[in-house]
């Protein structure tokens, strides 16, 4: 065959696909309103991306009824069955209800928050999504609801990411730049009621501080002692010796540290300012 013909035959098989995709009805294939060909794949999706549309639409609608004080204990039933019905589907929504900035109901976001204590969502996004909702949303109760979801998950992570909110409400001096969220920030840590959240700044406080100027004291004197044994003819002697050494005793005269910024969370969050002394620090975390 020519290539002539095999370009002929090309342009025929197309045009009989066209002819059959424009007029064989099938379900998956057909024209949109402007006339436009639309393939088996588009016109596939199209009932798909319907049904998410609709299944999100459904639990935002009960995320606003959980989140509602007049919604009854029925209706509340109805909906945890409803979420649990499809737990990973629903807590990625319930997740996303999450934003202020999308979601400006109250009710929406307090709902979502005990939703997801009924889903019980794992994976990467969960723990920076309630901690961001502990502190940083704008309205205190849903702060709160947070703070308690938090706590009732045992949730390391997010407590994590809130001593992160506070420290980002820190300049690398410890000045406060941010004061709504490290005030925020504050409250939901003292809420928590967790001591590990003390120990993890105070960590990162001390593991920071190191000598930076000493001043020679005095000289000590050690003493190691040591023996020699010598063999003659017909007598073993044993010698003992001694080996004097000095050490220096230096003394700590200023010390520099470059975490302001935790020093400072780690008086917001606790209340008390027990400067450099650690063992201080560490008799009132202990005594919590």
């Amino acid at each position: 065959m020519t290539t002539a013909a095999r370009k002929a035959l090309t342009i025929l098989s197309a045009t009989v696909f066209l002819v059959l995709g424009y007029s064989s009805g099938a379900a998956d294939s057909g024209t949109d309103a402007k006339g436009v060909f639309i393939g088996e794949s588009a016109k596939a999706a199209e009932p798909k991306a319907a049904e998410a549309v609709e299944f999100n639409r459904k639990v935002v609608d009960y995320a606003r009824v959980l989140g509602m004080t007049s919604s009854t204990d029925e209706q509340k039933q109805d909906v945890v069955a409803g979420l649990l019905t499809e737990r990973e589907k629903s807590s990625h929504v319930l997740l996303g209800c999450l934003d202020a900035k999308k979601f400006t109901s109250l009710d929406v976001r307090l709902g979502a928050l005990k939703g997801l204590k009924v889903t019980r969502p794992e994976g990467a996004r969960v723990s920076p999504s309630l901690a961001w909702s502990a502190v940083l949303d704008p309205a205190e109760d849903v702060r709160a609801a947070a703070v308690d979801l938090i706590k009732q998950r045992k949730d390391d992570q997010a407590m994590g990411g809130m001593v992160r909110h506070l420290l980002g409400a820190f300049d690398e001096a410890g000045n406060v730049v941010n004061a709504p969220v490290c005030d925020a920030a504050v409250q939901g840590l003292k809420n928590l009621g967790e001591k590990r959240v003390y120990e993890a700044l105070l960590y990162y406080v001390l593991c920071e501080m190191r000598p930076t100027m000493t001043e020679l004291v005095s000289f000590s004197t050690r003493q190691i002692d040591a023996f020699t044994v010598t063999q003659g003819a017909a007598v073993t002697l044993i010698i003992p010796l001694s080996f004097p050494v000095q050490f220096p005793e230096l003394a700590i005269t200023r010390v520099r540290t470059t975490v302001s910024a935790p020093a400072a969370a780690l008086r917001a969050a606790t209340g008390q300012d027990f400067g450099a002394d650690a063992d201080r620090w560490k008799n009132w975390i202990r005594n919590r």
